[in-house]
């Protein structure tokens, strides 16, 4: 099942700005004007337990940033196992 897409409305969307993009290793250095863009061509998603931002062999077109929370990221072998722990 999908995460639900909830727009700037949540709680901890509406607390991100593009500042805060700052503070993230990979934007630190860039132009607020540059953070600004980012910043609008993003979306906030929420998660719930035990469901997917995406699926092993979906296109990598997107760049996702954890606000708050964990994340497990795991790969599936060609017989169906999880690999690693």
């Amino acid at each position: 099942m999908p995460p639900t897409t909830s727009g700037r409305s949540s709680a901890n969307a509406a607390s991100t700005t593009p500042h805060a993009l700052s503070q993230a290793p990979i934007f630190q250095g860039l132009p607020e004007g540059a953070l600004s863009d980012i910043f609008q061509q993003g979306q906030a998603r929420r998660g719930e337990k035990d469901s997917y931002f995406f699926i092993q062999g979906d296109p990598a077109d997107r760049l996702y940033g954890l606000v708050e929370g964990r994340v497990k990221l795991c790969q599936i072998n060609p017989e169906g196992n999880q690999v690693g722990k």
